[in-house]
């Protein structure tokens, strides 16, 4: 019973006296342990500045992203724009060259007819 009485009045010493509690731990604990907690917080102050690093970084990808898409189909559009005015014009052409063909061949049947 006296070992239970030393450790109920040991740790009641640790629980009013700070810096008691700090010495204990001190002798405990290794260096690494005790500056755990610190470790922790840089790290997790590390990996936040990170990760609002790569969020900028990300955001900005995606704006640049969003600007290229837009200039791809601006592009695309004229492309097809300027695609159909080709074939019109073409077709346009094919069709005058069919007439002309057209009036050729009467003509060289009203020829061949006549001699």
């Amino acid at each position: 019973m006296a070992t239970y009485a030393m450790e109920r009045d040991f740790i009641a010493m640790l629980d009013s006296d700070p810096e008691l509690l700090e010495a204990v731990r001190a002798r405990l604990l290794t260096r690494d342990l005790l500056e755990l907690p610190e470790t922790v917080r840089r790290n997790a102050e590390a990996t936040n500045e990170r990760l609002d690093n790569a969020d900028r970084r990300s955001e900005s990808l995606e704006a640049t992203l969003n600007q290229f898409m837009e200039s791809s189909n601006r592009r695309a559009d004229r492309l097809e724009t300027t695609l159909n005015q080709f074939m019109e014009s073409t077709n346009q052409r094919l069709d005058n060259a069919d007439r002309r063909a057209d009036r050729l061949e009467t003509t060289l049947n009203q020829f061949m007819e006549s001699t």
